[in-house]
């Protein structure tokens, strides 16, 4: 039986683990810092969108960051939530990088997964 070389998808599982978690703190520990945060968020975008230098993935950040950022504009309108620190139209303006990063995780996860997937 063959041995087979998961490496590359352990490497990228890893890097993609390290990416939501780096989100997730900035957001958590700098949320107050509004600017901050906005551009610790960005620096992790662009590195991920090195990283990951696609056209899809590209597109998939610009557009979970729209529409994420539109449905939360639409919910704190409507007094689903709110954020305790906001700037514009009731959200922080971290949010879209926030939303766009969130989406090419999703995004490369689901890569990550199928490489494993077509190797067993």
């Amino acid at each position: 039986m063959k041995k087979r070389d998961f490496s590359h998808e352990v490497k990228g599982l890893i890097f993609n683990a390290i990416f939501a978690v780096l989100n997730l703190l900035t957001v958590i520990i700098f949320y107050r810092n509004i600017a901050l945060t906005t551009i610790l968020l960005f620096i992790l975008a662009i590195i991920a969108l090195f990283k990951w230098k696609t056209k899809n993935t590209l597109i998939i950040f610009l557009t979970g960051g729209l529409f994420g950022t539109v449905a939360g504009i639409i919910a704190v309108n409507y007094g689903v939530w709110n954020y305790t620190v906001a700037n514009i139209f009731g959200i922080p303006s971290w949010l879209f990088i926030l939303l766009g990063n969130a989406a090419i995780f999703i995004y490369r996860l689901s890569i990550e997964i199928k490489k494993i997937k077509m190797k067993l």
